[in-house]
């Protein structure tokens, strides 16, 4: 099984992501990273995820795919998650709260809020599962989905397996 996590740069998705991996003997993947210097091009972005599902169902892998805000920019991405809907995470909060908790110096609020929110309102509602994180800490957002996942998509929840591992 393959889950797509979307959402604005700085609500926390790598965060969660590799949280969310680890409670739930997952493979985080972060797309970011496997499409260096790339992120904006759709030919590359789509080798990797398709090579993703692939090995997903290959060897009957679990991944957690956290789809970095670059690549959230192509609108080929949003058709390629269109058909993967039910399998498509968006992490929210509003801007001003993710602005807070991730404050940007070089980008204004009006600029991020329009990039990160209002031009990709159509990707955001490719997705058919919204996690709101709104007024989590960090560890409350982490834990919130991998909960989630775990009640949405019957994925059991490692437990009790150290600091911070028990979700609810």
């Amino acid at each position: 099984m393959t889950i797509y996590l979307i959402g604005p740069s700085g609500v926390g998705k790598s965060h969660c992501a590799r949280y969310a991996a680890t409670v739930l003997k997952a493979e985080h993947r972060e797309l970011d990273e496997l499409c260096a210097g790339h992120q904006f091009n759709w030919t590359v972005c789509n080798k990797a995820l398709d090579e993703i599902e692939r090995e997903a169902r290959t060897n009957q892998a679990f991944h957690i795919i956290d789809i970095g805000a670059g690549t959230q920019c192509l609108p080929e991405l949003q058709q390629y998650l269109e058909s993967r809907h039910q399998r498509v995470v968006l992490i929210y909060a509003p801007p001003p709260e993710v602005i807070r908790r991730n404050p940007m110096p070089t980008r204004s609020s009006e600029e991020y809020e329009q990039t990160e929110f209002k031009t990709r309102e159509r990707l955001y509602s490719t997705a058919d599962h919204i996690v709101d994180v709104s007024g989590n800490s960090p560890d409350d957002a982490k834990a919130r989905l991998a909960g989630f996942i775990g009640t949405s998509f019957g994925v059991p929840v490692r437990r009790g397996q150290g600091p911070g591992l028990t979700v609810q």
